[in-house]
């Protein structure tokens, strides 16, 4: 199953995702810094040996800094699934083991009605298989009340965490937040769902079932890319999509990278952690990862009318 990281994207473009903010850097200085990241070497350290080779469990064979004597940021997320959500899609779920999952509160409610929208218009049948995860009963509310069609999940065990946390700073909270699609993600692949993960301000211009599929035959995890085609989307790989079939390959991989939170001390979360990583050892790794490029993941950005954000690129 070489190679171990797969590049490219299908003929249609199927997903779009937004920037906001204002222009990139430039080109130039965008291939400088892709150039020094390739150069930084990235120990295997992580990488767990399988059961089967060593007769004992992935966990026992992590290294000291992934125990209780590693470093630690003021807040991190518990290890294992999200609590809760494996349960609730169970429950919503006939035969078809399939879910997509979209972490949203009431601010980005806007772009994710946006992805309602496109739903409606290029795949309606998607949606009965679209949860909403929200961290209240206020914005779970406002949700149903808003598109009462759609699948709500509150998760409660968020609130608990951050009630503990009085003293975390502004930068932990955001990498918790970040790195819980790892868990929401690894909890549904180990119960056996076909899973996607897309961020709240992405659109469909085209049903992507067939995209899914296709993708997956080949691979156990997708990942999508800002833009760039071949080793330049892989060298601009994001997490804003990203789905997997349960296959053992992707359940040891997920595992592991859902315990790295606590002790990974880069930048970028868990998009960090797959730039440092996981990519740099793909060989080494038994699960196959494809990134999608610009012809299937597109990047737009939006500029508010008077908002300091310069004008559009040409």
């Amino acid at each position: 199953r070489q190679p171990r990281v797969q590049q490219g994207g299908a003929s249609e473009e199927v997903v779009q995702q937004e920037k906001r903010g204002g222009n990139d850097s430039s080109d130039a200085a965008d291939a400088d810094a892709d150039a020094d990241a390739e150069e930084e070497e990235s120990g295997a350290e992580w990488l767990a040996p399988s059961k089967e080779e060593t007769g004992k469990s992935a966990k026992d064979e992590m290294p000291a800094y992934l125990g209780k004597d590693s470093p630690r940021r003021s807040i991190v997320n518990k290890e294992g699934a999200l609590p809760g959500l494996v349960e609730h899609v169970t429950a919503k779920t006939g035969t078809t083991r399939f879910r997509m999952i979209t972490f949203c509160n009431q601010a980005y409610w806007p772009f994710s009605h946006g992805m309602l929208q496109s739903l409606k218009f290029v795949a309606p049948t998607l949606i009965p298989f679209w949860t909403l995860v929200v961290a209240d009963k206020a914005t779970a509310e406002y949700i149903r009340k808003l598109a009462p069609e759609l699948d709500v999940f509150i998760d409660t065990d968020l609130a608990e965490l951050v009630a503990g946390a009085e003293h975390a700073s502004v930068d932990d909270l955001k990498q918790v937040l970040s790195w819980r699609r790892m868990h929401a993600l690894y909890g549904l692949i180990a119960a056996d769902f076909t899973t996607v993960f897309v961020e709240p301000d992405v659109v469909f211009t085209a049903n992507p079932l067939q995209l899914f599929h296709d993708m997956l035959l080949d691979a156990d995890i997708i990942a999508s890319s800002d833009y760039g085609v071949g080793d330049a989307a892989v060298r601009r790989v994001n997490t804003k999509v990203l789905f997997a079939k349960p296959s053992d390959e992707s359940k040891k991989l997920l595992d592991v990278w859902q315990r790295a939170e606590a002790a990974y001390q880069g930048k970028d979360a868990e998009k960090g952690f797959l730039v440092n990583e996981i990519l740099p050892n793909a060989d080494a790794m038994e699960a196959t990862i494809h990134v999608l490029d610009q012809t299937t993941v597109g990047n737009y950005l939006t500029h508010a009318a008077g908002g300091g954000g310069g004008a559009p690129p040409p």
